[in-house]
């Protein structure tokens, strides 16, 4: 969110003593229909675009902060293909695609690349069939890095396929700790956390001088429970701090305030 709105840039830097160029700015790549340029990729497959519109998508970013070498690929496009990632960026349908077909897209338009590597962040079968797909075709090494549960407790990555995935990966990353729990305990396999990460230049090292204007805080990201809104007036009220929230849903239907 940041990294792409200006408004944002500079209202949260004052606020935290930070110039609002201090916040880097990401164009984007071009879209391709197939990869023509014979050059070694590290794949990185997500559910949709990468932009500062939604949390995995900022968090991709940070993972990855150059684009040299990456090639983006996506199943999906929510965001009117606003995507801000990778050296080379494509969709790649493959919701309801027979898996041979899916095989044949992927050997056609990436003709000429090399694939070192793979990353996967799944969101729904979709992701997990283009990553396996992809890992049979250049025998590449697999890295699952699983941020939202659509496995255990949501259903929609069937857990046969997810443990297909698995059987064919090096690596696997959960987002918390009671995410690995879940998962060593349900699909039986060595998961490691890799939590959020936030851009360097955005932390002070020193602190503020103190002011005299009322206390402020400032909150980033979306409030998808009401649980955890509640929670959050509980712990600041009588607090007299006064939260300025930046989020991307401030039309969000399932949260009520009183």
């Amino acid at each position: 969110l940041l990294r792409y709105s200006r408004i944002a840039r500079e209202h949260l830097g004052e606020r935290v003593g930070l110039p609002a160029s201090a916040i880097p700015q990401q164009p984007p790549p071009a879209e391709s229909l197939v990869v023509s340029e014979r050059k070694e990729f590290d794949a990185v497959i997500t559910y949709n675009e990468v932009s500062g519109r939604h949390g995995s998508g900022i968090l991709t970013r940070l993972l990855f902060p150059s684009d040299d070498g990456i090639l983006s690929l996506r199943s999906h496009s929510t965001y009117d293909r606003e995507h801000q990632f990778g050296e080379i960026a494509m969709q790649i349908p493959s919701a309801g695609v027979p898996r041979h077909l899916i095989y044949a897209s992927l050997a056609r338009r990436l003709r000429a690349a090399s694939i070192r590597r793979i990353f996967c962040i799944p969101y729904t079968s979709a992701d997990l069939l283009l990553a396996i797909a992809l890992h049979d075709l250049y025998q590449a090494p697999l890295c699952l890095y699983i941020m939202d549960d659509r496995c255990v407790q949501n259903y929609e990555i069937p857990w046969l396929l997810m443990r297909e995935a698995l059987e064919k990966s090096c690596l696997a990353f959960v987002i918390s700790l009671q995410m690995r729990v879940a998962y060593e305990e349900r699909l039986g396999r060595r998961f490691y956390v890799l939590p959020p990460v936030v851009d360097s230049q955005l932390i002070r090292r020193t602190a503020l001088p103190s002011r005299a204007e009322p206390k402020r805080a400032v909150l980033v990201g979306n409030i998808w429970s009401q649980h955890w809104l509640t929670q959050l007036v509980k712990t600041i009220t009588g607090s007299e701090i006064a939260v300025d929230w930046y989020c991307n849903n401030t039309d969000a239907v399932w949260l009520h305030y009183d």
